[in-house]
């Protein structure tokens, strides 16, 4: 990845990079779906702990039965 550093770098004077205004869109592009993926990661986590949870200690109602016996 360092070897290419140059070459991502410096890509030419009259590159549309150099320009502030031409890579905001781009780069807001990359922001926003860069936090949907974050976002999925996110979401799939918790729904695999409340899996984790429910897995070793039950559900709700689970524990009320057990606890009614």
């Amino acid at each position: 990845m360092t070897q290419r550093k140059g070459y991502i770098v410096d890509y030419g004077h009259d590159n549309q990079f150099h320009d502030p205004t031409a890579t905001r869109p781009w780069l807001d592009h990359m922001i926003r779906q860069a936090n949907e993926v974050l976002n999925a990661l996110l979401r799939l986590r918790k729904h695999q702990m409340t899996a984790d949870f429910v897995r070793l200690h039950g559900t709700e109602t689970e524990r009320n039965d057990i606890s009614r016996r």
